[in-house]
């Protein structure tokens, strides 16, 4: 069977969020043809020191087809450096020749964390991406990888809690666009090393540089901006995951 797996942040959340519905109206057919199958946790595989499972929240979404299957698996706010796949059960069974894995992390990176060349144990674009790189080559070596770079920065970033047009965290625009040009240039560099595809880019399929507000969820209303895009932006990332990157073929 061949299965494909794009595993990220909340982007690839808001991803699954729109999968069925994609797939589904692709192929105008009653829902009963395809299988769907959602699996949602707050906790992991790995335990503290008093024997609680960690909290960490993680969203698979899987359609399957035929002989065929589509799944996100979003970890929130995980981190490309600091990623442990180890701590999610379902992901110990991927590592298949079969299989298409589709690493989606780095915009946590670059909006948090590379700007800030202040911070204890810095590690800059470089550093993260062959931490990054090596840590899926070591879990997926029998997969077919294809790297995705990381969602372009928005022009606007508010945390949903605030109601003012400001920052979360306060780092200017041009300095968080920066860090993800330096990051997207590391990772076509180390994909090339090890002979895999180039990364696809995310700017190229949205025709945009970077995130406009216009591009920004605004629900609820009253929490202004928060920096996921409309769903008609995650659609057309999934078209052309399908239509044009070839990446699965649902149908005739």
């Amino acid at each position: 069977m061949q299965k494909v797996y794009i595993l990220g942040d909340s982007h690839a959340l808001r991803l699954g969020h729109i999968l069925f519905d994609n797939i589904i109206n692709r192929l105008n057919k009653d829902q009963n043809y395809f299988t769907q199958h959602t699996v949602e946790s707050l906790r992991t595989e790995k335990q503290d020191q008093d024997g609680e499972h960690l909290f960490l929240r993680s969203e698979l979404h899987t359609i399957s087809v035929d002989d065929k299957s589509m799944s996100t698996a979003a970890f929130l706010g995980r981190s490309a450096l600091n990623f442990d796949y180890s701590m999610y059960g379902y992901t110990s069974d991927w590592n298949k020749s079969s299989n298409t894995i589709m690493p989606w992390f780095g915009y946590i990176d670059i909006k948090n964390y590379l700007p800030i060349k202040t911070l204890d144990n810095f590690k800059n674009p470089k550093q993260v991406v062959e931490t990054y790189v090596n840590n899926v080559l070591k879990n997926f070596k029998n997969s077919n990888i294809i790297f995705i770079k990381p969602i372009p920065q928005f022009e606007v970033i508010v945390s949903a809690r605030w109601k003012t047009f400001s920052a979360d965290p306060g780092l200017e625009f041009e300095v968080r666009h920066s860090a993800h040009i330096e990051f997207c240039e590391r990772l076509e560099q180390k994909c090339k090393r090890h002979g895999l595809q180039s990364p696809i880019d995310i700017s190229d399929i949205l025709g945009v540089p970077w995130i406009y507000s216009s591009m920004q969820y605004k629900k609820p209303i009253q929490y202004i901006y928060n920096d996921h895009c409309l769903p008609e932006y995650y659609n057309k990332i999934l078209n052309d995951f399908i239509d044009n990157k070839k990446i699965i073929s649902f149908g005739p």
